[in-house]
């Protein structure tokens, strides 16, 4: 195939490049160099740095004996070093390093791995490189260990390759490598790779959390308290989620102050459970920050700080944390720890929203109902902010929009948030849709769906939603009359606090136009 093709591709230096690169992944070595070797003799320097050029003389130094070929060796390094750049794979960057080291320049290779680290680049590999390079052991010893340990399944990821590298990780866990078992266990917990299989998750867990592996403690410590492969057993979470927060793992930090929070596992300590969020949250744990942030906000287990709330609820609601977002997007709302501001309480809900969070939906759509009869509010909420597909819309012709057109547009929006958290059993979701379609707003009146989505609102103790339900038995609205079941429901609404529940007279007293 090379031999029919290359003299096409005689001007055009690239083909080459890609070409030996498909010859690496086929395991042929000699025609890789030799397609290595015809682009570099193409190949014409250029202004600025090459990094097809970079990548050629890094493989090179792969073909190259450094004892017998120094000079040759020192040549593509310097190739590599003027073409490479710095945003470039850090894989590049490590083969590079390797090749420094190789020919004695260990203050050379170790700049180029503290680089790689520095910038988040093939980390792993470059950390254990340095680490032989600081004890004098082989460069590379380990590095194709590390390799199967950080492997990224994928998808597209050949089935092949995906097979040799679970064998692979199997192997060194079976001779004892704690960071091996902990990655086992996490491929039979997640199914990648293999089978799901809780009885080897907790197993390999297990083996590498008795090897003092932060990550697996933390892991084995989720175990018991989820019951996976093992009975609940919350004191012995507590144990292990323990011993890997001490060692300063973040998620493990994170657990254990939910449980000092909670009470799981351990008797309740407000002073520790706010002591290892601020920890874990110090480490940009999320789920510690949200945590963290409603703690301030609400007064739980500390003094109400609204402006420190909203600083940690905006770093985790920053990492997608759904929780951190809708708390920030009511802070927007009502002016907590933040100036007032609808646009970015609208863009918090919304992000919560769309990533499922049952509450960020009826909150958005709470907040579109409370403002779609609002005429200065319609074009914002349609135009300013990408609330709605074009789809749903239409072309957008200008602020002379109908405005009814928009009211009946927001609303409809407004219904299928509604719908969304209310499909996910959400309480309040429920209601709202029960209050849709009573009252013919974004949707058609249906009278039955009304009742039947208060129903379902109410067995879940939605005081409103027991107060609807009741006037649906009183009045027939989507079911047969039934005063007496009408009574109970509205007693028990008003015991929860439904707002605006009629207050009913004692019989005795009851004047000619008490319903009951």
């Amino acid at each position: 195939m090379f031999s029919r093709v290359k003299d096409k591709f005689k001007g055009y230096p690239p083909f080459y490049y890609h070409y030996a690169n498909r010859a690496l992944k086929t395991g042929d070595k000699d025609l890789a160099k030799e397609c290595f070797e015809t682009f570099e003799e193409l190949w014409r320097d250029i202004l600025r740095p090459d990094p097809l050029m970079a990548a050629a003389a890094v493989a090179m130094l792969s073909f190259i004996d450094f004892n017998n070929e120094p000079q040759k060796a020192e040549k593509y390094i310097a190739l590599a070093e003027n073409n490479l750049r710095a945003e470039d794979d850090g894989i590049l960057r490590f083969g590079l390093a390797t090749a420094k080291a190789a020919l004695g320049k260990n203050e050379d290779a170790r700049i180029l791995f503290q680089h790689n680290i520095d910038f988040d680049l093939a980390v792993s590999e470059s950390q254990l490189a340095l680490s032989n390079l600081k004890k004098d052991a082989p460069i590379l010893e380990g590095i194709e260990n590390q390799h199967y340990l950080t492997y990224e399944f994928e998808e597209k990821s050949d089935r092949k390759e995906q097979q040799k590298v679970v064998e692979e990780i199997k192997k060194m866990a079976e001779h004892g490598e704690a960071e091996a078992q902990f990655r086992l266990g996490k491929l039979y917990r997640d199914g990648v790779g293999v089978e799901k299989n809780k009885d080897q998750v907790y197993h390999w867990f297990r083996k590498s959390a008795e090897q003092d592996n932060a990550d697996a403690q933390a892991a084995l410590g989720k175990c018991y308290q989820e019951g996976l492969g093992i009975e609940k057993d919350e004191e012995q979470a507590v144990d292990w989620l323990r011993k890997a927060a001490e060692q300063g793992n973040a998620d493990a930090q994170a657990a254990l102050g939910f449980c000092y929070l909670e009470g799981l596992g351990v008797k309740e300590d407000e002073e520790q459970a706010v002591d290892w969020l601020r920890k874990a949250s110090k480490q940009d744990n999320a789920d510690a920050q949200a945590a963290l942030g409603n703690c301030y906000l609400h007064g739980y287990c500390v003094e109400v700080d609204e402006e420190q709330a909203v600083d940690w609820l905006r770093k985790a609601a920053e990492q997608d944390n759904v929780d951190a977002q809708v708390a920030l997007g009511k802070c927007y709302l009502e002016g907590l720890g933040v100036e007032k501001d609808e646009e970015q309480a609208i863009v918090w809900l919304r992000k919560a929203a769309e990533q499922d969070n049952a509450e960020g939906q009826v909150g958005l759509g709470e907040y579109l109902f409370r403002h779609c009869g609002k005429k200065e509010k319609i074009q914002y909420l349609i135009s300013d902010v990408p609330l709605f597909s074009p789809s749903l819309l239409g072309v957008r012709e200008s602020a002379h929009y109908l405005f009814y057109r928009d009211i009946k547009a927001v609303q409809e929006q407004a219904v299928d948030w509604f719908r969304k958290a209310a499909e996910q059993d959400n309480a309040r979701g429920q209601w709202f849709l029960g209050q849709c379609y009573e009252n013919a707003l974004g949707v058609d009146k249906d009278d039955v769906e009304a009742f039947k989505w208060y129903e379902k609102a109410a067995d879940q103790g939605n005081a409103e939603a027991l107060r609807d339900l009741s006037r649906c038995y009183l009045n027939g609205i989507g079911v047969a009359k039934d005063k007496e079941k009408a009574r109970e429901l509205l007693s028990i609404a008003q015991k929860l606090g439904a707002e605006d529940a009629p207050k009913l007279p004692k019989k005795a007293q009851k004047p000619w136009w008490n319903p009951f």
